[in-house]
């Protein structure tokens, strides 16, 4: 057990906007990625985590919003000098992130109680997957001679981005599904200094965006992300596997919020034909697959061997047998490189340091 005697980075005001506190989140270790909500006498309101504000966002709430919509009220708080029934109580957090405040008589915050080994490594048992095989056709001329994951986005193909981040989440082994131009994405890696074992699946012919799952010759992980080889995302990968696990899903989806702008007045009617009111020019929001699912050993049990299937169905077929899944908002920079436009727009966002 570890004691957090100097908590500052770790408290915030119901009032702070859920972007700031996510910000503050960000900055602090995998293990402690949560903060206590307090007032000005720094009494115990809430606690957040990054789970509680992604369920949030799900929710429907925004990122100006006050913390305390999302905040979670009935947590569990330690008391003052009770230092083994503190310990029993953080020992029986389940969860990745197990933290314990400890309040005075009054309510007061006097210190925070983690693990003792929250800088051990995470999901030693998580495998990814990074679909690598698709011919790229939408980027025309680009991809004639190059696979889409080795298009180079600042200098650097987008396939080193996506190792770079699965490597930094710990995951134990990576796969690479390949298909179109597969030697040159095996020179690439033979080439590049991989901190985590890279190995190559070769697709005899396109499986979907699904069916390479059954040619990992070993199913001896817990779960696996899999991961599109044509996007570039700011994503912790370490975040989205805590909120999977923590959640017990046999699959979660992760979801970026994508923006239609109407250019038109749309009319709003009743079901008799009777006018009721115009929408100026209105943006239609709505959370859009991502690309990036996580996935256990027993969802990805139903591929069969070289089965041709696509995402959709592979989770559909799951659900469809009563497994939970999941929804993983992102509000972290994502996009798809799969148009000219996309591959224009995400240059200019590493030059710039916006992504």
């Amino acid at each position: 057990m570890v004691t957090i005697l100097d908590f500052q980075l770790y408290v915030c005001p119901p009032t702070l906007p859920i972007r700031d506190v996510m910000s503050r989140i960000d900055r602090l270790p995998v293990r402690d990625k949560f903060q206590i909500v307090v007032n000005d006498n720094h009494q115990v309101l809430g606690t957040v985590t990054d789970g509680d504000i992604r369920r949030g966002l799900l929710r429907g709430h925004a990122l100006s919003d006050a913390v305390e919509v999302a905040m979670h009220v009935s947590m569990r708080l330690g008391k003052q000098g009770a230092d083994d029934a503190n310990l029993a109580q953080l020992n029986a957090i389940e969860s990745n992130v197990p933290f314990l405040p400890i309040v005075d008589d009054t309510g007061r915050l006097c210190e925070i109680i983690v693990p003792g080994n929250r800088h051990a490594a995470l999901h030693r048992n998580v495998h990814a997957l990074v679909q690598a095989g698709g011919f790229g056709k939408r980027l025309g001329s680009k991809t004639r001679d190059v696979p889409k994951p080795l298009l180079p986005i600042g200098g650097r193909p987008i396939l080193d981005y996506i190792l770079e981040r699965l490597e930094r989440s710990g995951v134990s082994k990576v796969w690479l599904s390949v298909h179109y131009l597969p030697e040159k994405i095996e020179e690439f890696v033979a080439n590049r200094d991989n901190k985590t074992q890279v190995n190559i699946l070769h697709e005899e012919y396109p499986l979907g965006t699904a069916g390479s799952i059954s040619l990992i010759p070993d199913n001896d992980f817990l779960d696996l992300l899999v991961v599109n080889g044509d996007i570039l995302t700011q994503l912790d990968f370490d975040t989205f596997m805590n909120f999977h696990q923590d959640h017990g899903n046999e699959a979660t989806v992760a979801a970026a919020m994508h923006e239609v702008k109407i250019p038109f007045g749309v009319i709003q009617y009743a079901e008799n034909g009777s006018f009721n009111s115009i929408d100026e020019k209105p943006t239609l929001r709505h959370f859009v697959s991502a690309g990036i699912n996580i996935f256990s050993r027993n969802l990805c049990n139903l591929v069969a061997k070289d089965e041709v299937i696509d995402m959709p169905d592979l989770i559909h077929r799951g659900k469809s047998l009563g497994m939970s899944v999941g929804v993983f908002p992102i509000h972290e920079y994502w996009t798809d490189v799969g148009t000219p436009e996309d591959f224009a727009k995400a240059d200019k966002a590493i030059n710039e340091n916006d992504a």
